[in-house]
């Protein structure tokens, strides 16, 4: 259940980020903008996933 709030919670404030940049940027930049920010994102969620396992697995 908590599972379900928390993935809800998380798309609406993706759109609620693609919202605000296309809002002040406009279509073009807006979603250029967006979707750096979301790739840099996920790029230091999977680096620090990485040390996680790597600090996790080495007790």
């Amino acid at each position: 259940m908590l599972s379900r709030v928390l993935r809800g919670a998380g798309w609406c404030a993706l759109l609620v980020a693609l919202w605000l940049a296309v809002a002040v940027q406009g279509w073009a930049l807006g979603l250029v903008w967006y979707s750096g920010c979301t790739s840099l994102a996920a790029g230091i969620v999977y680096g620090l996933l990485i040390v996680y396992a790597q600090r996790t697995s080495a007790r």
